[in-house]
């Protein structure tokens, strides 16, 4: 069969068309029993659906209730753990008020046998108020005491000179769970504290300060310092102006907000809810202060937001912690749920179903009878169009792949004409940049050369001229413009190096003297050359080197150009932003790993390959305000390859940057003997 074949079926006729139009027109009396039960499968599924409904709306009113009851024994406990620490700051409170004058003696009688009945509490304490008059007597008591005197809460250190106020330093305190807050403390020199102590003085109430994230130390979390007001003995202040002049001192109490609940929830294996609690006096997403995790048995001081916007199933309840108002949130955890999970929806469903699809197959099977002849002439007869269709459609098919190979061919024929003329192109292109690249490393090595001959002759006279060597020059301006170009003669010399060694390794001529380094005694020695650029810039340089660090097969002037380079650049770009460390060690593969960190501006992913690249300084803006050449980064990279290493780079914009320099575990060279003895860089930690 060619491709120009035509096939005529029984398609073509006209007649055939018409009886097949007249075979498909349904009577009402076979579309009866189809229509019967599709109305029986319809109203079969409407009904099972509207049963399923109500057994899930049943299952859920259920679940719902049991899980309102649960979180509301939880927020009822939680709400007299609350209520049991601010009545021990209360009690407190009356003890002083009892007194004609609080002692150390009666503060540990009362406090200490709760505190160990109680250790959930973080610390009870006194802070009397201190008159400027009295400023003298008491920071000498708190110095006899062992204390440092009377120190600012905010800042941690001792006050310069009495402030203009009265203070209230921590006096009397029984700390144990932790709570950051050393004896001569001045509470009022902090705002979370102040703004708490100030409202317990003029409402006569114990208040509670927001969340506090800097007072665990090392265990972490949010923990809150109840305080409440103590008057003079007999004073009954029934105002703000009366309780400000009656006012002698506060008593406080601290406790961890995880503490407090696991107080309050005890068993923890037992809760299958999770628990969320929130300031709602703090700003909009800073609120939540404590999350329990059900499911992992874990607490965090922070939710990641609003359960409500979460769970289909939430409840929440006000909590009060003296003054301030809090919220506990709960939301149930997959245990919770199959702990109640019932299975009566889903048979009801599934079984509702079943009995549709039987009660619909016994109606439509009187249809299926009717129906069956007319199907089978009309399958027949659509199994013959459908062959003639294929067989038309095979005839097309095959015109145009035929037409598409010769197009096909053509294409091919040209895209190979043109690849040869591009292969071409490129070979002639490759050759032009090898010779350009050649001619540019001879010049810049040629000129390099060239340009230091008469420049050591200028930094040779200007010496002569600044140290008046050849007599006095009378004029003291031209001994600093000696000084200027001297100066200025050393820097483009440096350029000049720079340059000649780039150069090198472009040409793969740079050449290394290995022997054995002391990498400590170098890192020393750069530290002491980049020193008086740190001073004035405001940083210092911290040098962290593990013990017994190895020697390193290296060439000891390119090592040393390497700290070099990466110290400076680091204090380019830190400004006075505080620390460059230059930390030494061996990793867990072997290799000896020197990096240099500082806390810059730091770089985008796009501007640390730009940097790598000779001359390949960052934006403008940074170039003024960090003049350079861009060659120290990519000679300091080529330097480390050529030793067999590699240069890497981590930075962040406005966090700073972390380069490391790490050579091959072939360069390892033990020592012979220990460490040098009092090595600031042994002890792992100094300063520049």
């Amino acid at each position: 069969m060619t491709a120009d074949t035509e096939i005529v079926g029984p398609a073509d006729g006209p007649k055939q068309g018409g009886a097949l139009a007249a075979l498909w027109r349904p009577t009402l009396s076979s579309a009866r029993p189809l229509l019967f039960g599709i109305v029986v499968l319809l109203a079969g599924c409407g009904l099972t659906y509207a049963f399923y409904v109500g057994a899930r709306e049943k299952h859920e009113q259920h679940l719902g209730h049991e899980f309102v009851l649960e979180s509301v024994e939880i927020y009822q406990r939680l709400q007299r753990s609350i209520d049991w620490h601010v009545d021990i700051l209360s009690a407190l409170a009356g003890l002083y008020s009892a007194s004609t004058e609080g002692t150390e003696a009666e503060l540990k009688t009362f406090v200490l046998p709760s505190l160990d009945r109680q250790p959930h509490i973080g610390m009870l304490g006194w802070a009397p108020r201190v008159a400027p008059d009295d400023w003298a007597e008491q920071s000498a008591r708190l110095r006899a005491a062992g204390a440092a005197g009377i120190v600012d809460a905010a800042t941690g250190s001792p006050y310069a000179a009495p402030p203009d106020r009265d203070v209230f330093p921590v006096s009397y305190s029984v700390v144990a769970a932790g709570f950051a807050l050393d004896e001569g403390e001045d509470l009022w020199g902090e705002v979370e504290f102040r703004l708490a102590m100030a409202w317990a003085r003029d409402s006569g109430l114990p208040t509670a300060t927001r969340p506090l994230r800097d007072r665990l130390g090392d265990r972490g979390g949010n923990a809150v310092l109840i305080v409440a007001p103590l008057y003079r003995s007999g004073a009954e202040p029934v105002d703000y102006v009366q309780r400000r002049r009656a006012l002698t001192g506060f008593v406080f109490l601290a406790v961890a907000v995880d503490v407090l609940v696991d107080w309050a929830v005890q068993d923890q294996s037992a809760v299958d809810l999770d628990i969320h609690l929130a300031d709602i006096g703090m700003p909009p997403g800073r609120g939540f202060v404590y999350h329990f995790d059900a499911a992992t048995r874990s607490t965090r001081d922070a939710a990641p937001a609003d359960p409500a916007d979460e769970q289909f199933l939430f409840h929440r309840d006000p909590l009060r912690l003296a003054t301030r108002a809090w919220r506990a949130y709960f939301t149930p955890t997959d245990r919770f749920l199959a702990r109640y999970e019932s299975t009566q929806p889903t048979a009801v469903l599934v079984v509702g179903l079943l009995m549709t699809v039987l009660l619909a197959a016994f109606s439509l099977r009187e249809a299926r009878r009717t129906e069956s002849v007319k199907l089978l002439v009309h399958e027949r007869t659509q199994a013959l169009e459908e062959e003639v269709k294929k067989r038309r459609e095979a005839q097309q098919a095959l015109r145009s792949q035929v037409a598409a190979l010769e197009e096909t061919r053509d294409r091919l024929e040209q895209q190979g004409r043109q690849l040869t003329e591009i292969a071409q192109d490129l070979a002639r292109a490759r050759d032009k940049a090898d010779a350009a690249s050649a001619a540019k490393s001879a010049f810049l090595a040629t000129m390099s050369h060239e340009l230091r001959t008469p420049l050591n002759a200028i930094i040779g006279f200007a010496e002569l001229i600044r140290d008046q060597l050849a007599g006095d020059i009378g004029d003291q301006k031209y001994c600093d413009y000696a000084r200027d170009i001297h100066s200025s003669g050393q820097h483009l010399l440096a350029l000049i190096n720079d340059i000649l060694d780039v150069s090198k390794a472009e040409a793969g001529k740079l050449e290394i003297n290995d022997e054995p380094v002391d990498v400590a005694e170098e890192i020393d020695a750069s530290i002491r050359l980049c020193q008086p650029r740190a001073l004035s810039a405001g940083t210092t340089l911290v040098p962290e080197i593990a013990a017994a660090l190895p020697l390193l097969k290296a060439d000891r002037r390119r090592l040393k150009q390497i700290l070099i380079n990466l110290i400076t650049n680091a204090l380019k770009f830190s400004g006075n932003a505080g620390n460059v460390t230059i930390r030494a060690r061996v990793d867990a593969a072997g290799w000896m790993v020197i990096e240099v960190e500082d806390f810059g501006i730091g770089m985008s992913e796009g501007e640390i390959d730009e940097a790598l690249e000779p001359f390949g300084q960052l934006d403008t803006s940074i170039n003024r305000r960090h003049p350079g050449t861009g060659l120290g980064l990519p000679l300091t990279k080529s330097m480390v390859e050529v030793h067999g290493g590699r240069l890497e780079i981590d930075s962040r914009l406005g966090e700073g940057t972390v380069v490391r320099a790490l050579f091959p575990a072939r360069r390892i060279v033990a020592r012979s003997t220990g460490r040098r003895g009092g090595s600031k860089a042994a002890a792992g930690r100094g300063g520049g």
